[in-house]
């Protein structure tokens, strides 16, 4: 569940870019409800604002308003985020592949898991980090992965100032209860 309000997250490509589709067409899901619109991760500048003028395209095509936000899942979208949060009104910290990605660990190799770790003061700077530039910006900011529904992290991230927590449900009982 992120938040409620019918987020979709969808992989949008520019015309011609035959590396990832969507699952379905935005437009066949949406409605005429309040929709939001989230892009997994870009890299840089170029690639956020190509995907800006998909949106914007796909966004003219729907009644009611639609917002549109960006998955920061990488360190170089973290650390450079500044330059393209005027092109979004969210965003979300993918923070299962921006841990793994930050600490050079695949969280899927049984041989070196034990040291990916959501702990790392390199991780926990760069979710700040995120958190601080897009709230400067009046932008608001979501966390999916797991890190969201670990409870020695939840008051840290609270502390950082997240706007939401999306997790898994059997996390969210133990989290409330904090």
């Amino acid at each position: 569940d992120l938040g409620g309000i019918g987020r979709i997250g969808a992989q949008l490509q520019p015309s011609g870019s035959e590396q990832f589709r969507p699952a379905r067409n935005p437009l066949e899901v949406v409605g005429q409800a309040n929709h939001d619109f989230i892009s997994l991760t870009r890299r840089t500048v170029d690639g956020f604002a190509s995907l800006i003028t998909h949106f914007s395209e796909t966004a003219s095509q729907v009644s009611g308003p639609v917002k549109i936000g960006a998955m920061i899942e990488v360190p170089a979208a973290a650390l450079t985020v500044k330059m393209f949060l005027r092109h979004f009104d969210f965003l979300s910290i993918g923070t299962n592949d921006l841990i793994q990605y930050s600490v050079a660990v695949d969280r899927m190799n049984e041989k070196i898991h034990g040291l990916y770790t959501s702990y790392h003061p390199g991780v926990l700077r760069l979710i700040r980090k995120v958190i601080q530039d897009a709230h400067a910006a009046g932008i608001w900011v979501g966390m999916c992965g797991e890190v969201a529904g670990e409870l020695p992290l939840v008051p840290v991230l609270l502390g950082f100032g997240i706007d939401e927590l999306s997790m898994s449900p059997n996390s969210i009982l133990k989290v409330r209860s904090l």
